[in-house]
């Protein structure tokens, strides 16, 4: 069975992925301002003090642009890294999102947004985050 992740599940690996760059760069030399109980610094910044602003999963920060919404039909096919949809106008498009291995090889009329984030389907340039398929009789 393909799974491919979602959105928010991309989101969340690569906000981990960030987070570890982020300690990787911070050196042994570098001061981290803490806070006493009562609010008041207990050392105060100075210019070696880095401060920086991690997003995390329950605030992921700003979400990703969202690209048009379309609605195509087509067959679904496998693909090396996403599965794909090839239209009927000879178009390819990589898929993500709302898709199963029993998909493969099925006539769909399917709706969803592409994805101006995902460049990890090699198979197309353009990214479709699936929200619905429907299976269509051909």
């Amino acid at each position: 069975m393909t799974k491919t992740l979602t959105g928010a599940a991309l989101m969340a690996l690569m906000t981990l992925l960030a987070t570890t760059a982020v300690q990787a760069q911070t050196s042994s030399d570098t001061t981290v301002p803490t806070v006493a109980s009562d609010g008041t610094p207990t050392n105060p910044a100075d210019e070696s003090t880095v401060t920086t602003t991690i997003p995390t999963v329950d605030d992921p920060g700003t979400p990703p642009a969202e690209g048009p919404k379309l609605t195509l039909e087509g067959r679904i096919g496998p693909g090396d890294e996403c599965p794909v949809i090839h239209t009927k106008e000879g178009k390819v498009y990589a898929l993500e999102g709302n898709i199963d291995a029993t998909d493969d090889g099925a006539y769909v009329r399917l709706t969803g947004t592409i994805d101006p984030s995902a460049n990890f389907c090699l198979e197309s340039k353009e990214v479709i985050l699936v929200e619905t398929l429907e299976h269509i009789k051909k």
